[in-house]
């Protein structure tokens, strides 16, 4: 008792039996490592940078955050011969550790054993929270399998990650992803495939030739697969006389627009003298790109020649006439420009090929289509002019009465002349 300085017998204390607090478990921190759900399983070409080639899901127990100073990715190669440690290297330059678009430590490249560690991490996963890191690698420049090669990649020891509590305590791992089944690979490729294929042509009509204005005769949709693909020449066949194609008045264009009602004109030509003509389009300066996985559409645009009487020429051919048929097309195959063979879609390289000079954004390499035949558009009419008829029924009255009435109302008017 403070006030008298006397000592109370325990008798007289209340409660006076053993007081016992509420039971505490202590766990050891933990972290646990996973197979993230991205990326999955791909195909890439050769020479691509940052292909996301595998992914690792961190989460702390809720004890303790976790840091972890350096990881070890193992990883196998495939180049025919079935997957081996040794080969990753042939198939893999060197590779990334990424927390989102931060790159963790430096760029490692495969060790003859076909091991990669990331150290001088520094990186923390909050106590109670999951992060993932993503593994992207740069493909090496040689394929030796003609169905691409492979590789896959993944932790294959629980020893391979280090890992510490705030204390600076080790963190065991009861597990990690080895993935040397593996469930997520990817594949390289050579190159990229490009596919030109007709798409909904412009129905037949008359077209009006005034010597300026561009006419859409033939539409292609172009779609690339595996990487980004640049088309820097296009060639282009022509039915009927080339005297009813301006000068230059042959265009490749660019659009997004299916039916190409807006476009981008991305370069011209001139088509030789004579008939059933064929040349070639330089679009280098301002080349079309056809983006990954994505579909573009390409326009064969015409401006015609305003057309002449058939007096001031005898040979029908030499003349841009009213009534002439015309077309254009991409050729299959080599040709000739005014007799002459083209030195950019040769024999050697387009037989059999569509003429569309393609390269691959990534692998450098030239990307051939086949085709057996032309893709050409359809024929159409050249006109010094024509009628243009509009209906012209608004306002007209629906009911049916007594008397005069209008049923139908349009107006006649022509374009050219």
């Amino acid at each position: 008792v403070t006030s008298s300085g006397e000592f109370l017998a325990s008798a007289q204390i209340s409660p006076n039996t053993t007081v016992t607090g509420n039971t505490m478990t202590v766990r050891a921190p933990t972290l646990n490592v996973t197979l993230a759900g991205t990326p999955s399983s791909g195909v890439f070409v050769k020479n691509q940078a940052n292909i996301p080639a595998t992914g690792f899901t961190l989460t702390a127990g809720s004890q303790s955050a976790v840091r972890v100073p350096s990881l070890m990715v193992t990883g196998q190669g495939d180049t025919g011969s079935g997957y081996a440690a040794g080969t990753l290297d042939d198939v893999v330059n060197s590779c990334g550790l990424y927390d989102g678009e931060t790159m963790l430590g430096s760029r490692q490249s495969p060790s003859s054993v076909g091991t990669m560690t990331f150290s001088g991490l520094s990186y923390t996963i909050a106590r109670g929270g999951s992060k993932t890191l993503e593994v992207r690698c740069t493909s090496d420049s040689t394929i030796s399998n003609s169905a691409g090669d492979r590789f896959w990649l993944g932790i294959a020891s629980t020893s391979d990650i280090s890992a510490q509590d705030e204390d600076g305590n080790t963190v065991s791992l009861s597990s990690v992803p080895a993935n040397s089944t593996p469930s997520v690979f990817q594949t390289v490729r050579a190159n990229g495939t490009v596919t030109i294929a007709a798409n909904s042509q412009p129905a037949s009509t008359i077209l009006v030739a005034d010597g300026s204005t561009w006419q859409v005769l033939a539409r292609y949709s172009a779609n690339a697969l595996y990487e980004d693909v640049t088309v820097d020449y296009v060639g282009v066949t022509s039915t009927g006389p080339a005297a009813n194609f301006a000068q230059d008045g042959v265009a490749v264009a660019q659009s997004t627009d299916p039916l190409c009602r807006t476009y981008t004109v991305r370069g011209t030509t001139s088509m030789p003298n004579g008939v059933s003509q064929a040349g070639e389009i330089d679009i280098s300066a301002n080349p079309i790109t056809i983006a990954k996985g994505s579909t573009t559409y390409v326009c064969l645009l015409a401006k015609l020649a305003a057309t002449v009487p058939s007096s001031m020429a005898e040979d029908t051919t030499a003349a841009p006439r009213s009534g002439h048929v015309v077309a254009l097309g991409i050729p299959a195959g080599s040709f000739s420009i005014g007799g002459q063979a083209s030195t950019i879609f040769t024999s050697s390289l387009y037989s059999g090929n569509l003429a569309v000079r393609s390269t691959g954004a990534a692998s450098g390499e030239r990307i051939y289509q086949t085709a057996a035949a032309d893709i050409e558009g359809n024929s159409h009419v050249v006109r010094k002019a024509k009628l243009v008829i509009t209906n012209q029924n608004s306002g007209l009255s629906t009911t049916l009465a007594s008397g005069q009435r209008s049923l139908y109302r349009a107006q006649i008017g022509t374009e050219g002349g």
